[in-house]
Parts: C-alpha cells; sequence; structure tokens
C-alpha cells in the first residue's frame, strides 16, 4: 500500500525516483528488456559451450594423451557388388572408305568345253579326213577325244582310225586306235578314246585355232574299198596337267 501510495505521489508531483534497493530474487527474465545484457555485463570465464548454439564456438586444436585421439586408418575395400545390367548399343559408326581392288590373279585353265561333230558315212581307199572340228583354246589346254565309227571292208585289209590336231598345217598331237588291225567284212564298231599327246605324252596346247581331224588310214596300196558309217567325235578340254 505505502508502494502505490509513492507511485501515485510521484505520477501527480512529477518528481523523479530512484530505487535505491531491490528485493532479493525479485528481478527475472520478465523484468529485462531485449538485449538489456551485453559482453560488458558477462563476467569474464563464467559462460559454458552449452551456452552457445552448434557451430558458434570455433573448434580447437587437437587434445593431448586422454582426450580424443587422431582419426585411425582407412579399412579394407568391401567385396564389388553385382556387375549391373548391360547398356543399350551404341548406334553403329560410319562404313570406313573400300579399300583398293586387288590385282587380277592368273586365268585358270578352261576345262569342260565339248565340240561335237558326225557324219553319216564316207567311203575310203587312202587315207582320208572322214570328219573335222575347228575349235578355238582361250587358254592352256589338253584335248580329251573320243571318236567311233561302223567300219565294213570288201576284203582283208589293215586299217585304223586316228584323230589329229593340227595348227598351221602341221600336226601338234594325235589320239590312235592302236596299230592297223585287219579291216572286218561285217559291219564292226572301231573306237578311240584319250588325251592328244606326241611321242613325249599328253601335249598342253596354247591358246590359239586348231582343227581336229578324224582320219580312216587304209595300208598301201589301196586294193580294198573301206565304208565307214554312223561316225560321230567328241572333243573336251581338260585343262592343264
Amino acid at each position: 500500500m505505502v508502494v502505490a501510495l509513492i507511485a501515485l505521489a510521484v505520477a501527480l508531483g512529477g518528481v523523479g525516483y530512484a530505487v535505491v534497493a531491490l528485493p532479493a530474487n525479485s528481478v527475472g527474465t520478465a523484468q529485462l528488456k531485449n538485449a538489456a545484457v551485453t559482453s560488458k555485463k558477462v563476467r569474464n570465464g563464467t559462460l559454458l559451450a552449452v551456452d552457445f548454439k552448434k557451430g558458434q564456438l570455433p573448434r580447437g586444436p587437437r587434445g593431448y594423451e586422454g582426450e580424443v585421439g587422431a582419426t585411425g586408418a582407412t579399412g579394407p575395400t568391401g567385396a564389388a557388388g553385382p556387375q549391373g545390367p548391360a547398356g543399350p548399343a551404341g548406334a553403329t559408326g560410319a562404313a570406313g572408305a573400300q579399300g583398293a581392288t586387288g590385282a587380277t590373279g592368273p586365268a585358270g585353265p578352261t576345262s569342260g568345253r565339248t565340240w561335237t561333230a558326225s557324219s553319216a558315212g564316207i567311203s575310203n581307199c587312202t587315207p582320208a579326213d572322214i570328219l573335222s572340228q575347228n575349235l578355238t583354246l582361250p587358254t592352256t589346254s589338253r584335248l580329251q577325244i573320243g571318236a567311233t565309227a561302223q567300219v565294213v571292208a570288201a576284203g582283208s585289209v589293215p586299217i585304223q582310225i586316228s584323230a589329229e590336231v593340227w595348227s598351221g598345217g602341221v600336226s601338234a598331237a594325235s589320239v590312235t586306235s592302236g596299230p592297223m588291225m585287219d579291216a572286218p567284212t561285217t559291219k564292226a564298231l572301231m573306237s578311240i578314246f584319250g588325251v592328244a599327246a606326241d611321242v613325249n605324252g599328253p601335249v598342253d596346247l596354247v591358246p590359239g585355232t586348231y582343227q581336229v581331224r578324224l582320219r580312216l588310214t587304209e595300208d598301201s596300196p589301196c586294193n580294198v574299198a573301206v565304208n565307214a558309217t554312223g561316225i560321230s567325235m567328241t572333243v573336251t578340254t581338260l585343262g592343264t596337267g
């Protein structure tokens, strides 16, 4: 009541009044204005680390023995995890430039080409060509020749059939039916088959034009007529040896 009366008197009279003493425990948080407590009003060494927010205090130097030790060594690397799935294939790159064309190799032998010729028949008394076939070889080749004819003679006389390969008017190789034989007095088949050869064996004929002549030869002097019918000839290239 006394305090109230004094306050009323001060308010009405306009006279300042100073409090010279405060009761114990009478000032609290509510009585302090914001920012009322400054560094000057705080006694040095009285604040603790817990009075500050995390990060407000700078970190001090590493402590001595007995305090927190240094960071330990890095532990071993753990086992590798499973391999992940393969990623999508990348785009195909542009095609490279085409390389230069290699040199052309040597031409191989021509084989398997065939020529055929035939004739109804001929009556012969002296050596004569009974059939002929012209051919051109583009590469070096050997010739396989086969021929047949039905032969009959009026009497006994040695005869032979042969196929000769001619070039430039010269015989280059031939195939014969063997030694001369007695002509049959009844119609019989005579034939030849083989690779054109000379005295040294099969002949490799160089590229060019040739004539194959089928010949019926009768032993001289010609004294018996020999007839040949159903004449045919086949010439086939074999390549080279």
